[in-house]
């Protein structure tokens, strides 16, 4: 389950392979990567995903709570609690793509080399440094997404206190209503699917060398 501590933690993409950390054990490990994991061309890709999570939604519980919310026309309690399936459907659906995208395979994950470990560990997105130093990875950055989190949590709440408050009045289709899922979904992605702060204390113990990695084969 992805809302508990999630045993093997993804670390980036290697050669056809996800690679993993396996916070039980300590040792290094890959798996054949879904299709949808892309890390090299995610930059390009990224910019799609707003417009992936509409057309997918298309058939689902998200559309049936936009236009009956829509029908209403007015903030109600009825109308909030489709606002809320539709804001659900968007929130999960993104959960779902990117835990195939991330874990498709993590259970058949095997042991694997250092060499494949550090390349995928020095082109994740989040690290992206040119002159990888897993000792030099620093947390600080790392540390202020916590408060992120934290103020993406309070503005969930406010959006929702506003639109209780508006009650009676037209529903307005701005970024608060289109965009309340991906934030929730920013913040399980930050907290469980791909923690800055997790990563870099596996590369600190990286750099530790107490990461267990199978040895290379000789040639």
């Amino acid at each position: 389950m992805f809302f508990l501590r999630r045993r093997r933690v993804f670390i980036g993409e290697c050669d056809g392979q996800a690679v993993y950390y396996d916070q039980q054990t300590g040792e290094a490990l890959a798996a054949p990567k879904s299709f949808l994991l892309n890390t090299e061309g995610a930059r390009k890709t990224n910019a799609y995903i707003p417009e992936m999570v509409i057309f997918f939604m298309a058939g689902g519980p998200g559309l049936f709570g936009f236009f009956s919310a829509m029908s209403i026309g007015v903030y109600n309690w009825t109308s909030l609690t489709y606002i809320l399936l539709f804001w659900l459907a968007e929130f999960l659906l993104l959960i779902a793509i990117l835990e195939r995208g991330l874990y498709k395979n993590v259970r058949k994950a095997q042991p694997t080399t250092e060499k494949i470990f550090h390349y995928a560990a020095s082109h994740n997105l989040m690290i992206g440094e040119e002159n990888f130093d897993p000792a030099k990875c620093s947390a600080t950055i790392f540390r202020i997404v916590r408060w992120i989190m934290v103020a993406m949590n309070l503005y969930s709440i406010y959006v929702i206190y506003h639109y209780i408050q508006s009650f009676g009045q037209p529903i307005e289709l701005n970024q608060d209503f289109w965009g309340m899922g991906l934030i929730w979904f920013t913040i399980i992605l930050m907290y469980n699917q791909n923690n800055p702060i997790r990563l870099v204390k596996i590369m600190k113990l990286y750099s530790q060398g107490k990461v267990r990695f199978k040895e290379e084969a000789e040639s």
